[in-house]
């Protein structure tokens, strides 16, 4: 994922509160407050995000920011690509890169 958002582990942490820390705690620094959503999800979702959460012990919007998280940078990613292939001037099959480089004979 090389999108847009950055991981948890590459963000600064708040370290002028002076509170003791406790493993479940969420530390943000002033720039990464988080901001509200609220849609609509399917019953099937739903069971589905309801048996994840069993599984893991963590909670359904843990759940939900990951995967919102993960589609944002792949469909940017995806995005940038597309960009990037349709601005490109002409593109070479490997067989007209061998044969311009001078590869193509047998050794």
């Amino acid at each position: 994922m090389h999108g847009m958002i950055k991981s948890r582990a590459a963000r600064p942490a708040d370290k002028g509160s002076g509170k003791a820390s406790r493993s479940r705690k969420s530390v943000r620094a002033p720039d990464t407050a988080s901001a509200g959503a609220t849609f609509r999800i399917t019953p099937r979702i739903d069971r589905a995000l309801t048996n994840l959460v069993k599984l893991t012990g963590k909670s359904k919007s843990y759940h939900t920011r990951r995967a919102l998280e993960r589609y944002v940078e792949d469909t940017y990613d995806y995005l940038v690509a597309v960009g990037s292939i349709r601005t490109s001037r002409k593109s070479y099959s490997s067989d007209e890169v061998r044969t311009r480089l001078g590869l193509s004979g047998k050794a």
